[in-house]
């Protein structure tokens, strides 16, 4: 019996010493003074000790807004509304919107989630949120590392991921991407999501990431996240929405057609690409693709094919962006995946949730997929 006394003592005062600490840390404003930014262009994306990098919260200048709760767009209660059909869109730079008009001019103004959003609210399903989760440079490991911490938080019914192309960039740096362990992955898919807006969480994870930062020396020519993270992530993605009942889409990642030839003021190597031509950007490209699109085919996912409309419309790609949709390019997206999702028959009856209910209906196997082509179906 005194044994036991002593032990809940002794926990009572590890349980004040942890509230202390994360009250301290409150008070420093850990989490704020953490968040900094290293790019002197975009501002907006700060370090982040769970996913290495994310939106600066509140963030507003020109055509960019960020909601309080780090995504593009206007603000969302983190708590979903009842009868809410929320739609999440992870990705990097194409997802969040931003495409190279000419050599000095970026824009802004393409956003495919708000299209997405206007689309289907102008079609009859009021109750839908569309969440822009996109932030610029992302690469799966980050995007999965973002869904874990911040995303499944927002309940969403749907998930689609967009992803692949910084994967294979050059890492030239000693960060390391997030979750490349397993005990990683165990432990971030494990936090409860209130646990993850702890000051003390962010404290353990900042440290953890400047221990691996101090042992990683990167060799000239390593991907930021090598094909066989790239699928095993992949199907993490596939796991965690299979167990939260999230529905989880895959949406290709097509560059401009390769016979429109290379970006005027484009070299090969370069900081992102040891590719030594277009012609090698594009194949390398192509073997991070046909992995999404077996994965796809292996976990039942449905895998929305954009690239035929895409190619298909020659405003779609600027002669100055080998990769980032225009404005006319982020509209033919949200076109394609709003009609696929209403196949796949994820919209629900007049924007009711999505989501297969209760756990029976998330453990059933899923029903197996092909490329999805909306022009096919109309």
């Amino acid at each position: 019996m005194k044994r036991f006394a002593n032990g809940v003592v002794a926990l009572g005062a590890l349980l004040l010493s942890l509230v202390l600490c994360e009250g301290v840390l409150r008070v420093m404003r850990f989490g704020t003074t953490v968040a900094t930014s290293s790019n002197p262009v975009w501002t907006w994306v700060v370090y982040d000790p769970l996913a290495l990098r994310r939106n600066k919260p509140g963030f507003v200048q020109h055509d960019v807004r960020i909601n309080s709760l780090g995504f593009r767009g206007e603000e969302i209660s983190r708590r979903k509304p009842p009868g809410t059909l929320r739609i999440v869109c992870i990705g990097d730079s194409t997802t969040f919107g931003v495409w190279r008009a000419s050599p000095m001019v970026l824009r802004f103004a393409v956003d495919y989630p708000a299209s997405l959003q206007r689309r289907l609210r102008a079609s009859g399903i009021e109750h839908v949120e569309v969440v822009n989760a996109g932030v610029l440079g992302y690469t799966t490991a980050e995007g999965l590392a973002l869904y874990l911490s911040r995303v499944l938080e927002l309940d969403p019914d749907v998930i689609t991921v967009r992803l692949g192309n910084n994967d294979h960039g050059l890492l030239a740096s000693t960060e390391v991407p997030p979750l490349a362990s397993e005990r990683e992955y165990a432990i971030m898919s494990g936090l409860p999501g209130p646990a993850y807006r702890l000051d003390l969480t962010l404290l353990a994870f900042h440290a953890f990431r400047r221990l691996q930062a101090a042992g990683s020396q990167p060799s000239p020519s390593e991907k930021h996240v090598p094909l066989p993270q790239f699928e095993r992530n992949l199907h993490r993605f596939v796991d965690q929405s299979h167990a939260h009942g999230v529905r989880i889409a895959f949406l290709d990642f097509p560059y401009r057609d390769l016979a429109r030839g290379p970006t005027p003021d484009e070299q090969f190597p370069s900081y992102f690409t040891d590719a030594r031509s277009l012609e090698e950007l594009h194949a390398l490209h192509t073997q991070y693709q046909d992995v999404v699109v077996r994965v796809a085919a292996e976990t039942g996912t449905p895998f929305i094919a954009t690239a035929g409309a895409l190619h298909a419309a020659t405003t779609a790609f600027s002669a100055w962006d080998l990769s980032h949709p225009t404005a006319e390019g982020g509209e033919i997206i949200a076109r394609e995946l709003a009609e696929a999702l209403r196949v796949e028959g994820w919209l629900g009856p007049n924007g009711a949730s999505a989501r297969p209910p209760g756990a029976a209906a998330r453990a059933k196997t899923p029903k197996p997929s092909r490329p999805f082509d909306a022009r096919a179906s109309s």
